[in-house]
């Protein structure tokens, strides 16, 4: 045990931890840890850098090249200040570094001295830890625990600030070989990831939009076909944003024979109610399909089970007939599940063409295929 003072203890505590390069450049606050710095020159090589910025990227730089801990120097206010960059560079990409900046003695601290900063506070978002000093006795403790913090876990900078009657005062010091620095090096397997994947998504989806649940999605088309004047909907789309905060869009099918405006006017109020009633945000397409026709109605009901016998998941809407000399043209866009491939569409749709023409050589299909809008259960 020997006494030593503040200064000769932080050089003593960078030859524990096996620091053999540093770079910095002088000032006024620090010029005591230079002191004893250059009693060691032989130990630990000084770089002088142009200016901090440059020490604090170089020490970044050494850090990547030989795995050490890169260890950069700074006096107080602007020198200290100088460094944030390449701190904040080695905190971005996980770089062991431990900045040492030395402040305006203890009593001077919080009355705007000269070049006074509060660098602690100034790079709290940017470093692992950081740490005052303004107490002797603790400052070899600190300067260890500052190279522990800086390699263990995810390794990042660390900033010590000591104050400058701290490097002038003296203090017994005992050298404490430095504890070896297990590395983690557990392999990120595929189970991981996607717990990670799902702690994402569930962070996100209400920012993003979650799918709607099979009874929201039940309970907005049992809503809007409820009302008289509406014969059928399709095509729902909901956007989730969390409570309170759901819109949708949907077609819903209304008599071509009744009064455009009568009809409109049945729309709107659905839209009041339903934001009223379950606070959905529902705007209401209007596609107008005949009720008189009877020979449409017919063929719409031959179509759907057709649909049924090769899946019962398939579903239709908008169902015209538009009669020709030599064909009958039956238009209307297939509803099919998320799980089909443009291939299997392509290959539905062939069959239904096929089975129809089976009944009448005449009907000639024209089908816009869509996947469903909802996810399915």
């Amino acid at each position: 045990m020997s006494r030593l003072t503040g200064s000769e203890i932080v050089i003593e505590c960078l030859k524990e931890q096996g620091v053999d390069t540093v770079f910095g450049y002088p000032g006024g606050s620090i010029l005591n840890i230079y002191d004893a710095l250059y009693k060691h020159q032989e130990e630990i090589r000084h770089i002088l850098t142009s200016h901090e910025q440059g020490a604090s990227h170089a020490a970044d730089g050494y850090a990547r090249a030989t795995g050490k801990v890169g260890v950069c120097l700074a006096t107080s206010g602007p020198g200290a200040t100088n460094l944030v960059t390449g701190i904040a560079t080695a905190y971005m990409d996980s770089v062991p570094m431990v900045a040492i900046t030395c402040n305006v003695g203890t009593s001077l601290l919080g009355k705007d001295s000269f070049q006074e900063i509060d660098i602690t506070g100034v790079t709290m978002p940017i470093t692992k830890y950081n740490f005052i000093v303004k107490d002797v006795s603790k400052l070899a403790q600190v300067i260890r625990r500052a190279f522990a913090i800086a390699q263990t876990g995810r390794p990042g900078p660390v900033l010590v600030d000591i104050t400058k009657d701290v490097t002038a005062a003296e203090y017994e010091y005992t050298y404490e070989a430095p504890s070896p620095v297990e590395r983690l090096t557990d392999k990120i397997t595929e189970e991981a990831m996607d717990r990670a994947v799902e702690i994402i998504r569930k962070a996100m989806d209400q920012l993003l939009g979650e799918a709607p649940s099979q009874e929201l999605v039940a309970e907005i088309q049992a809503f809007v076909r409820s009302y008289p004047g509406v014969l059928d909907c399709h095509d729902l789309v909901i956007h989730s944003y969390g409570p309170g905060r759901r819109f949708a869009s949907i077609h819903a099918e209304v008599p071509a024979e009744e009064d455009i405006l009568v009809s409109h006017d049945i729309i709107d109020t659905i839209e009041r109610d339903i934001l009223a009633q379950k606070g959905v945000h529902l705007v209401i397409h209007m596609d107008p399909v005949s009720v008189t026709d009877t020979r449409a109605r017919e063929l719409r009901q031959l179509t759907e089970e057709i649909l049924k016998s090769l899946d019962q998941r398939l579903t239709l809407h908008d169902f015209r007939v538009v009669e020709g000399t030599r064909r009958t043209n039956l238009i209307f866009d297939l509803v099919v599940p998320r799980d089909y491939t443009k291939q299997m569409q392509d290959a539905c749709k062939q069959e239904i063409c096929r089975k129809l023409r089976e009944l009448d050589e005449r009907y000639c299909c024209v089908i816009t295929a869509e996947c469903t809008f909802c996810m399915e259960s």
